[in-house]
């Protein structure tokens, strides 16, 4: 069965009150399409499967907004991260079991921002390290 739903939900709604449950991936590839202004899009499609209550679901809805980017090299690692076989969470909607979403994972957008902070840091305190030292030099002349 796959999972297929006319009633669209936030993610709100669906962090709130659909089940979240693991999920296995059963394959996972970069899909293109054209955009309005006709430049080639590349996004990565997913199909996994979860089972609610005893019963096995499959599905290929992977998160509200899909991210595309206009660099297909852009898509690898994200499919790399869903490979065949891998476990991730899905949420699946309590009333309609059918209904599921694979949530995308932030790990990499989160470690990046940790990595730029962490650098910023490090800046930081350079700039501070070599003022203490010029302002160190200026104080033995006085």
């Amino acid at each position: 069965i796959y999972g297929l739903s006319d009633r669209k939900a936030s993610n709100d709604d669906i962090l709130n009150s659909w089940k979240k449950t693991t999920c296995k991936i059963i394959y996972s590839k970069i899909k293109s399409h054209q955009d309005t202004e006709h430049e080639t899009m590349y996004g990565v499609g997913v199909f996994y499967e979860y089972t609610h209550e005893g019963k096995t679901y499959r599905s290929n809805r992977y998160g509200n907004d899909s991210s595309t980017s206009s660099e297909r090299e852009d898509k690898h690692e994200e499919m790399d991260y869903y490979a065949p076989g891998t476990q991730h969470h899905c949420y699946v909607d309590p009333a309609e079991p059918w209904s599921s979403m694979l949530a995308p994972e932030k790990k990499s957008s989160t470690l990046r921002i940790l990595i730029i902070v962490g650098w910023v840091m490090v800046a930081l305190g350079a700039i501070a390290v070599f003022f203490g030292w010029k302002n160190r030099d200026k104080a033995k002349l006085i």
